[in-house]
C-alpha cells in the first residue's frame, strides 16, 4: 500500500523538521520503501534554540531597538484601533455563546 509524503514541522519545544516519502528501493524489482528524514536543532547543535523573548531581552539590555516599535507606529495603530473599540463599547452587549458576558 502506498502512503502519502508528509512534512511537518515541529515547532516548540522540540523545533526541527520531518519528512517521510516513498522512494524506489533499488534493484530490477518496483518496490517502494519508507524513508524517514529528521532534523531536530539539539540533535545537530548541542543546545536547545532561544525564544523570541530571550532576544528581546538581551537587545533591550543593550539599548538595541531594531526589534521594537516606534512610538509613532504604536499611536498610529491605536489611532485605527481605539475609534472600533468606542463603537463596541457604545453597542449592547451581545450574547455570545462561547464567550462568558
Amino acid at each position: 500500500m502506498l502512503k502519502p509524503n508528509l512534512l511537518v514541522l515541529h515547532i516548540q519545544p522540540d523545533e526541527g523538521i520531518s519528512l517521510n516519502f516513498g522512494a524506489k528501493v533499488p534493484g530490477p524489482l518496483v518496490r517502494l520503501g519508507t524513508v524517514d528524514m529528521e532534523f531536530r536543532y539539539k540533535d545537530y547543535f548541542g543546545s536547545i534554540p532561544s525564544t523570541g523573548y530571550e532576544r528581546l531581552l538581551y537587545d533591550c539590555m543593550l539599548g538595541d531597538a531594531t526589534l521594537f516599535q516606534r512610538n509613532d507606529m504604536i499611536e498610529t495603530g491605536w489611532s485605527v484601533v481605539s475609534p472600533i473599540q468606542d463603537v463596541w463599547k457604545a453597542l449592547p452587549h451581545r450574547k455570545f455563546p462561547n464567550y462568558a458576558g
